[in-house]
């Protein structure tokens, strides 16, 4: 991988996984979530990312990505800025399972509407299928399943774009809101 693309894998004992990739496009890095199973590698979901000219986007906007290791395995550490604000993720993978943890953070200094990420439909994928607690992307022979984590919110919009949101209180500034979110394959 080069300096503009870097990839975080989860994996399952049947030998399929999960793997995240972050790849440069433009002025920030764009997110595509990925299934490998033992006939064939595709992209499942693709971040939906804004312009340089963007306050707030539709995903955080990421300009630096750097892969990380500790105690606890493998992770990928995101910074970003848009308009006066300042975006921040950790993308772990999740133990003994093919799954990844997203946890963003943005610090905001002007109100905003949304802050949160997007991502589209991309691939094998026929249709997600909304459920209370989550949303699942059925691939054929695995389901790529996605739950908001704490005080996330979660919506499937009519152009089968996952929208997951920080709960925040809009009007108050400065302030640090959060979204945490997982993906796992079943």
């Amino acid at each position: 991988m080069s300096d503009n693309c870097f990839q975080l894998r989860s994996q399952e004992s049947s030998g399929s996984y999960l793997a995240v990739q972050m790849s440069i496009a433009g002025d920030r890095f764009m997110t595509e979530l990925m299934v490998t199973t033992p006939d064939e590698t595709f992209v499942v979901l693709q971040s939906v990312e804004g312009t340089a000219d963007d306050v707030w986007p539709t995903s955080g906007a990421l300009q630096e990505v750097v892969p990380q290791s500790n105690e606890d395995g493998d992770f990928l550490a995101g910074v970003g800025a848009a308009g006066k604000s300042h975006w921040s993720t950790i993308v772990t993978s999740m133990p003994d399972k093919a799954g990844l943890v997203f946890d963003f953070a943005c610090r905001i200094k002007s109100p905003a509407n949304w802050l949160g990420s997007t991502y589209k439909v991309f691939g094998n994928v026929v249709t997600a299928e909304a459920k209370p607690d989550r949303i699942e992307f059925p691939t054929g022979r695995k389901t790529l399943v996605c739950r908001p984590l704490d005080e996330t919110k979660i919506e499937l919009n009519a152009d089968q774009q996952i929208c997951l949101s920080a709960s925040f209180d809009a009007d108050k500034t400065p302030q640090t809101a959060r979204w945490k979110y997982q993906f796992e394959l079943q």
